[in-house]
């Protein structure tokens, strides 16, 4: 894995990447509700993309027309996939769930719970 700035690049291994509307942090319990948010949301735009576009959702062995938010999340757990949140707190990844684990607390969210975005926080500079 090759490393940008300190972080790691999973865009080589990515099966998708897109924008979500607003990423949460957040620590222990706090921490999977935020991810569930975050993962919600991304499981929406992809299937949304999907629906838009035939040749995207053959990609992902389905058809276009009727992919719901619950279909991706069946699609990631069947293909041990999860998703990435990339450090600028918007962008995450469809990554392979062994790749993404041996990384630990990096990215968005790590960034977050760091203090990153808040009024004075490293992002912010």
């Amino acid at each position: 894995m090759e490393y940008k700035n300190g972080v790691p690049d999973f865009s080589p291994v990515a099966k998708a990447q897109l924008e979500i509307d607003y990423m949460l942090g957040g620590k222990w319990a706090k921490g999977n509700t935020a991810r569930d948010y975050n993962f919600k949301q991304a499981n929406e735009r992809l299937a949304d993309q999907l629906n838009n576009s035939p040749e995207l959702a053959n990609q992902f062995g389905m058809e276009a027309g009727g992919i719901t938010a619950k279909d991706i999340e069946k699609y990631r757990i069947k293909n041990k996939l999860t998703w990435h949140e990339l450090n600028a707190g918007v962008t995450i990844q469809l990554v392979p769930t062994e790749i993404n684990a041996k990384f630990g607390p990096l990215g968005g969210v790590g960034e977050i719970n760091a203090g990153a975005f808040e009024p004075g926080g490293f992002a912010n500079k």
